[in-house]
């Protein structure tokens, strides 16, 4: 059991040596084992999210062009309804109805867009 001590100092550093190098290599192995499963799960993300960021994107220039879209019919209803309010091509009967109409509009479009 003491026979370690009797033991040359080269055969010391020798058997010290190896048995660093073992736990080095023990270390090197655990990390290059978490490593690969690091890789694994920025591979299982970037497959799912890389996706998902491109649906987000079209979804948001949808909506954006869904705002145009709805700015540009309020503007056009509006000034259809300015020339109702004077009285021009339209009969004196379509007033109510094109009040009742710009209304409505109005009403969806803070249902749509909220401000």
């Amino acid at each position: 059991m003491f026979h370690w001590l009797t033991v040359s100092t080269t055969r010391k550093i020798s058997s010290l040596s190896f048995v660093l190098l073992s736990f080095l290599f023990v270390v090197i192995i655990y990390s290059n084992y978490q490593t690969q499963k690091i890789y694994g799960e920025m591979q299982e993300v970037a497959e799912i999210d890389i996706p998902l960021s491109e649906v987000i994107a079209d979804i948001e220039i949808l909506q954006l062009k869904q705002h145009l879209l709805m700015e540009k019919i309020r503007l056009q209803g509006e000034a259809f309804f300015r020339t109702i309010g004077c009285g021009k091509k339209v009969s004196k009967g379509l007033i109510p109805l094109a009040k009742a109409c710009l209304l409505c509009l109005r009403r969806a479009l803070v249902f749509f867009i909220p401000v």
